[in-house]
């Protein structure tokens, strides 16, 4: 499945929240809220939030409320403009050369925050809860490598083998990227 054909089919869901199944997966199309926890896929909202990796990591915030604890996110964002600014490369290089914790404390102890230091701190957050994998067909190596997050190949090979891997075969699909902010309400 390219990009494009999951755009296509994603959008097919707008404005919605129902259920779907596809190939066996039960796909939670969602509009507001979810009853209860489960892995999350996440198309984003397109151009330009999808132009560079610091406005991804803007998509990868929005549905921590409703994965689970050691859930996988995939994010799929095209990110055709690179990695974003030079000083949010850096605070990625930062990130990838002291690990999340040490980075994390290091940008605790300063009186001011570096420039766009901010989206690097608020990708902690989304990999503090779970696995992060991004398909991206912007990036080259070197750079998916300062994303810190777990590069993948193909949507669809990642959703069966998330699937497989955890036996639920419930995926969230959140179209809209960060203007639907999915929450947790136990039912």
């Amino acid at each position: 499945m390219n990009r494009n054909s999951l755009r296509l089919h994603l959008r097919q869901f707008r404005n919605c929240d129902f259920q779907h199944t596809v190939g066996g997966l039960r796909l939670d199309v969602l509009g507001v809220h979810r009853v209860r926890k489960a892995e999350a896929t996440q198309e984003l909202a397109g151009y330009p939030l999808d132009a560079t990796y610091y406005q991804t990591v803007k998509g990868m915030v929005a549905p921590i409320d409703i994965l689970a604890p050691g859930g996988r996110l995939i994010i799929v964002s095209e990110c055709a403009e690179g990695l974003g600014s030079e000083d949010f490369i850096e605070a990625q290089r930062q990130l990838i050369e002291r690990g999340p914790d040490k980075f994390l404390q290091s940008i605790l102890l300063k009186s001011h925050a570096a420039i766009d230091e901010w989206e690097t701190q608020m990708q902690l957050r989304a990999m503090a809860k779970g696995t992060i994998q991004l398909y991206s067909t912007g990036l080259n190596k070197e750079q998916r490598t300062l994303t810190g997050v777990e590069p993948i190949d193909s949507v669809a090979s990642a959703v069966l083998a998330n699937a497989a891997m955890n036996g639920d075969k419930a995926v969230a699909v959140i179209p809209e990227g960060p203007y639907v902010v999915p929450f947790y309400r136990p039912g």
